[in-house]
């Protein structure tokens, strides 16, 4: 498991949020407001009354805060999943499995309200929650992300993932029979997609659609920069080191000149000046250095 929170997984990032808020409607509402998003019974909302939106909304929260919080420890420890998959194909996932899952959970539905009326009176009413998806994500969890490492607990070895399994183990108990068959047909769902069924591997959302995630939804997932008030400035080229001049030397006495220079007249005043000071004002020196040929 990754250390870094949700660090690139900004689709599972995303759904937590809206799971939270979709909860709270469904918790916060009046009870019919709440019946009409999490409740879902195949006859005869979806026999008779045709109500198919149902099948939207009942994915969209759980009718209770202690089955909301756990559905986001789930998600929190499925984002493994979207960090190998990357987030265009993890969506893409989610989506067919949307697609896919629903259409075997209300095919199954139907089955058992026109054949097996026993069968039909125990999963006639649907749990409200995400049961399919993430169970779903669930099953492609443990196919597609190695385990990274075991650990211990009374004596068992347990896999590092286990957390998310007693997540999804308490959710589908909380609500049985009512989450079995959502529960079954996300598990399907992710089975046809890993059989890569009709090239469903390759799809990806459209590249406007895309666009348009990251333009309207990208902003609300990565949080913004403070703007920096003392910001450094640029640091100013380097010039190169420029020689420090010699110090100057105090002025040679004009006396101690003419007597060197009467010494060495064809030596010239500049250059019985130079060797003046390079003797420190010693005529003996500097007639010294005048008979060496330099001028220090």
């Amino acid at each position: 498991m990754s250390a870094h929170g949700l660090q690139g997984a900004a689709a599972i990032k995303l759904w937590i949020a809206e799971l939270c808020a979709g909860s709270a409607l469904a918790m916060g509402g009046a009870a019919s407001w709440r019946a009409a998003l999490v409740r879902l019974r195949v006859a005869p909302q979806l026999t008779r009354r045709r109500e198919a939106w149902r099948l939207v909304t009942t994915q969209l929260g759980f009718p209770s805060a202690r089955e909301a919080a756990t559905g986001a420890v789930l998600l929190y420890q499925l984002r493994a999943l979207e960090r190998a998959f990357g987030t265009r194909r993890f969506a893409a996932f989610v989506f067919v499995c949307a697609v896919v899952g629903q259409t075997l959970c209300v095919a199954a539905l139907l089955l058992a309200w026109a054949l097996l009326p026993h069968v039909h009176a125990a999963v006639n009413i649907v749990a409200g929650g995400p049961y399919m998806l993430l169970f779903a994500c669930l099953h492609q969890f443990h196919v597609q992300v190695p385990a990274a490492s075991a650990t211990r607990l009374l004596g068992v070895d347990l896999g590092d993932k286990w957390l998310a399994d007693a997540a999804a183990a308490s959710l589908l108990l909380a609500r049985m029979p009512a989450a079995l068959v959502p529960a079954l047909a996300g598990v399907a769902a992710s089975m046809v997609y890993s059989a890569d069924v009709a090239g469903l591997q390759q799809w990806r959302f459209p590249r406007c659609a895309e666009a348009a995630a990251r333009r309207w939804v990208g902003p609300l997932l990565v949080p913004r920069r403070p703007p920096r008030s003392h910001d450094a400035a640029p640091a100013a080229p380097m010039r190169a080191a420029q020689p420090r001049p010699p110090p100057q030397a105090a002025a040679v006495p004009d006396e101690l000149v003419e007597g060197v220079l009467a010494m060495f007249p064809d030596a010239g005043r500049e250059r019985v000046v130079q060797a003046l000071l390079s003797a420190g004002g010693d005529g003996d020196r500097a007639a010294a250095i005048l008979l060496e040929g330099g001028s220090g």
